[in-house]
């Protein structure tokens, strides 16, 4: 991920509304408001880029590798772009931000050999694990609504769907991106998206998460 950056309240506003924007799920006027922003807004229009071939990626579904132009774009736009959803910036010092469609997250693992299938023992190849992809998606979706989760709760896996298209060998670094695409009370729901260094989709899919009161929680557990 780039260096951080100060970015304005504007920008703050059409970052956290880029899902809304991007699915045209906003009034007329509020619309054109953020669409004048990101064309003069060179961090924004980066984000929204990043946000826009995310979704059509996990659109796709396909096990072929992304065209050379749509996966140079993502490579570029994923290692310039500023992730400013999953920060505290603009919120007040005791405060959490409201679960919002939009959040997201996007991480950079190196494949190591305790990561393999072999490792791990859900194959017999040393390549990325299924069980560690999975983990690592569920650590984006994590990353992506921390800031709205306050002390004292936590959120916790409820549902998930994972295709996992291609295999990657120790070594390898892989990008995670977590984005939520729908929120209905405590329930947040995912998109997810893996991708290999060369812009080959590895994995995708849907993770599903519940806020908790963390010792309400716990007390239900039994031994």
């Amino acid at each position: 991920m780039s260096d951080d950056i100060r970015l304005g309240p504007d920008c703050q506003s059409a970052l956290e509304n880029l899902y809304l924007f991007l699915d045209h799920e906003m009034a007329e006027g509020d619309w054109d408001a953020v669409h004048a922003h990101i064309a003069d807004c060179a961090p924004c229009l980066s984000q929204f880029d990043v946000e826009r071939i995310v979704k059509e990626l996990v659109a796709r579904s396909c096990r072929e590798k992304a065209p050379e132009v749509l996966r140079a774009k993502v490579l570029t736009s994923i290692r310039t772009t500023v992730t400013v959803t999953r920060s505290d910036r603009g919120v007040e010092p005791g405060r959490v931000r409201a679960l919002e469609k939009g959040m997201s997250a996007t991480l950079s693992r190196t494949v190591g050999d305790s990561d393999t299938a072999l490792a791990l023992g859900s194959g017999s190849l040393p390549v990325l694990a299924t069980p560690r992809t999975l983990a690592w998606c569920e650590e984006a979706t994590c990353e992506a609504i921390a800031s709205a989760v306050a002390d004292g709760s936590t959120s916790v896996g409820t549902r998930v769907r994972l295709d996992h298209l291609a295999a990657s060998p120790v070594g390898a670094t892989v990008t995670v991106a977590a984005a939520v695409t729908a929120v209905d009370g405590r329930m947040v729901s995912f998109e997810v998206v893996v991708m290999s260094a060369d812009g080959t989709l590895l994995a995708e899919g849907e993770v599903r998460r519940v806020v908790v009161d963390t010792d309400r929680f716990l007390a239900r557990v039994r031994p």
